[in-house]
């Protein structure tokens, strides 16, 4: 601990010493550091007082107008590649931010961070969290989530689309085996990934679009034995 508290006392004394040699290229605005991303500078009379964005923020450089410190993935940092120490906590490597579940099985989670406290979300199902984009994503586009959900609750997209569902190109879809408001694609007819309907409507096998349930005798109740109070919901609790 002793030693960490050094290192980061080490390298803001570095920061500062930097902010001494920092020219300002007008009298007044807002500019990047040169080294650091996360490190800014304000001119007041031509004269530079060094700024820092929150632990896990980065400097937006937008126009010297505004001061915006917002998240990497939204900012190009380029040849600013340096950061401030991180001040972790569980679940966040930084004290403010959006990260992937550490849990390399957990594609499809991941842990808003606000002053070093954590609360976890969920994409929706067949999507992951891409790290470096801030959201959510087809899971064969996030690296190391690629096979997570190639098959989905025993289902397999078949080799041969068939001639009836060509229409879609390279998303196919395919009923759910078990409820009625989703359905499956087959993502370039080999990738599933399940989508659900809007809420109210469930998903029509004859027409395949999303439909309301008086027009898909198989699900008229589905919504009306999801109510609360009704023994389906019951069971779910």
């Amino acid at each position: 601990m002793e030693y960490n508290g050094l290192f980061s006392f080490v390298i803001l004394q570095v920061m500062t010493l930097a902010s001494c040699q920092f020219q300002c290229p007008s009298s007044s605005g807002f500019y990047p550091d040169t080294v650091y991303c996360d490190k800014y500078y304000e001119c007041r009379g031509g004269k530079p007082i060094q700024r820092l964005c929150e632990d896990g923020y980065v400097f937006n450089v937008i126009s010297p107008l505004y001061s915006r410190c917002d998240y990497p993935f939204n900012v190009e940092c380029r040849n600013r590649e340096e950061r401030q120490p991180a001040q972790p906590s569980p679940y966040c490597p930084r004290r403010f931010g959006l990260f992937q579940d550490p849990n390399p099985g957990n594609c499809s989670y991941f842990w808003q961070c606000v002053n070093g406290r954590a609360t976890s979300h969920r994409c929706q199902d067949g999507l992951a969290f891409h790290p470096r984009k801030g959201n959510c994503h087809w899971s064969h586009t996030v690296p190391g989530c690629e096979q997570k959900l190639e098959v989905h609750q025993g289902f397999k997209c078949p080799q041969k689309t068939p001639t009836a569902l060509q229409v879609f190109a390279i998303a196919p879809r395919y009923p759910h085996p078990n409820d009625c408001n989703k359905f499956l694609i087959c993502l370039y007819g080999r990738i599933p990934r399940i989508m659900a309907c809007p809420r109210g409507k469930v998903y029509n096998t004859v027409n395949m679009q999303c439909d309301k349930p008086e027009n898909v005798p198989e699900c008229l109740l589905y919504y009306k034995e999801r109510a609360p109070g009704s023994k389906q919901d019951n069971a779910v609790r």
